[in-house]
């Protein structure tokens, strides 16, 4: 998970952006809903890190990949974007 360690300021971001535009539910039921798709998900990266490459490091495209292929990772991610502290509840 060293490789995931490198997405934080990514997954900042995206966290930052789904509660700025009130979107927790929503991706909420699409992590519920897209759960048994995501090793799917991860092979595609990894099938299109050459070309993927060209936009985005292929190291971030592996680490991406290793998120979605581990369910610790897809648990991690959802905690990551979606999961609040009692301090965030406005």
């Amino acid at each position: 998970m060293d490789d995931i360690e490198q997405l934080s300021p990514q997954l900042e971001r995206l966290k930052d952006w789904i509660q700025a535009h009130h979107l927790r539910g929503i991706v909420s039921m699409f992590f519920d809903l897209l759960e048994p798709l995501a090793p799917i998900g991860a092979q595609l990266l990894y099938i299109g890190q050459p070309t993927f490459g060209l936009l985005v490091s292929r190291q971030t495209i592996s680490a991406w990949a290793e998120l979605l292929e581990d369910p610790n990772g897809w648990q991690y991610l959802r905690h990551q974007l979606i999961e609040t502290d009692i301090n965030d509840v406005e």
